[in-house]
């Protein structure tokens, strides 16, 4: 039996994969959409709709997990505002996005989110995250990023928010940043019949397109 060479098996994968037609298909999922461990791109054309009863994007790197008891201490030499190689990043391009993103990471990494020409309805922000277990192997893998998350200035885990041109961030509560930078055609915007107010290092600040912001950036919906 011959034995194809793996870059051999991954084109043909990827001609099969080109070869389907593209068309809208709605993901409804009783627990989570995408669970990720490193880099990757995920396409979702034709209108495709994706439903998650938690997170659809759960970002997880670890092996037998054990939930810390105590307050994570702040690392001097990590810099919460700045983009490292080993922060978790994401990009979403043309999409509509309904949800909360929190990082609860406890050392040295931030959250990265690009928006491009996409609107995103939800809370970005750091967090304090609590497993509702204590300790998580591979019998209860289940239980990876079932927490509860309390939004709450960055210690070690920025939040960096980048609204390129066209996109929309509707703010639906308290949301801790640490850089929040916008296009000079980008929204934030609160609900309908609601306000949202800026402050960064606790100094209330107008939210202005085209402005970056740095620091402990804050933003409240009244």
């Amino acid at each position: 039996m011959r034995r194809v060479p793996a870059v051999d098996r991954a084109r043909a994968a990827h001609a099969e994969l080109s070869a389907v037609p593209v068309r809208s298909t709605v993901v409804n999922s009783g627990h989570f959409g995408c669970m990720f461990f490193g880099a990757g791109t995920l396409t979702l054309d034709g209108g495709t709709v994706i439903n998650s009863e938690r997170a659809t994007f759960l970002m997880m790197n670890t092996g037998v997990y054990t939930e810390p008891t105590d307050d994570p201490v702040k690392d001097a030499r990590f810099d919460v505002t700045a983009v490292h190689d080993t922060d978790g990043a994401a990009t979403f391009g043309s999409i509509a996005l309904k949800g909360d993103f929190y990082n609860g990471v406890r050392k040295g990494r931030n959250m990265v989110l690009t928006f491009e020409d996409a609107t995103v309805e939800g809370v970005i922000s750091a967090t304090r995250a609590r497993h509702r277990v204590s300790s998580i192997d591979a019998s209860t893998f289940y239980e990876l990023g079932i927490v509860t998350n309390t939004a709450q200035a960055a210690v070690n885990n920025g939040a960096i928010v980048r609204l390129d041109s066209g996109s929309t961030w509707t703010v639906t509560g308290t949301s801790h940043l640490t850089r929040l930078a916008l296009a000079a055609d980008a929204t934030v915007r609160a609900p309908r019949g609601r306000s949202v107010t800026m402050a960064v290092d606790g100094a209330p600040t107008a939210i202005t397109p085209g402005a970056t912001y740095t620091g402990a950036v804050t933003l409240t919906v009244a």
